[in-house]
């Protein structure tokens, strides 16, 4: 959300909210396969808007 609204020319600002801590276990963070599975799609995201920049370019 924040590299589309970066390519958009949007202003982006942070507001701080409160917190409390969650209860339970988390489903990314809490199994091995939870925590790869979420880290691909990240990079994948990475290089997926990386490599729409970079061809913009030219």
């Amino acid at each position: 959300m924040q590299i589309k609204a970066v390519q958009k020319g949007l202003r982006i600002r942070e507001i701080p909210v409160r917190y409390r801590p969650r209860i339970g276990t988390s489903k990314v963070s809490g199994t091995l396969s939870g925590s790869i599975k979420a880290g691909c799609k990240i990079l994948y995201t990475i290089g997926k808007y990386a490599h729409t920049k970079s061809s913009e370019k030219y």
